[in-house]
């Protein structure tokens, strides 16, 4: 029983910092958002990239937000 509440500790804290690491990342990609924009107006391979970058920042905070009710789901069982 100890080593499984230590076991959903441990992911709990991976969880945050990974939600942590993925505002950084958000943050910083955000900084280049606008020039983005406008080579995408120019470039069809810069509008692929940016859609592909939007993409994965989405998917990304949704596991993100998922994963802390995953763990303690599983931490009452």
């Amino acid at each position: 029983m100890f080593f499984t509440q230590l076991l959903h500790t441990g992911q709990v804290a991976l969880c945050a910092y990974g939600a942590y690491v993925s505002y950084v990342a958000i943050s910083n990609l955000q900084q280049y958002e606008e020039t983005s924009k406008k080579a995408a107006k120019y470039s069809t391979e810069a509008e692929h990239q940016l859609h592909k970058t939007r993409t994965t920042q989405s998917s990304g905070a949704v596991c993100v937000s998922g994963s802390p009710y995953a763990t303690s789901s599983e931490a009452m069982y």
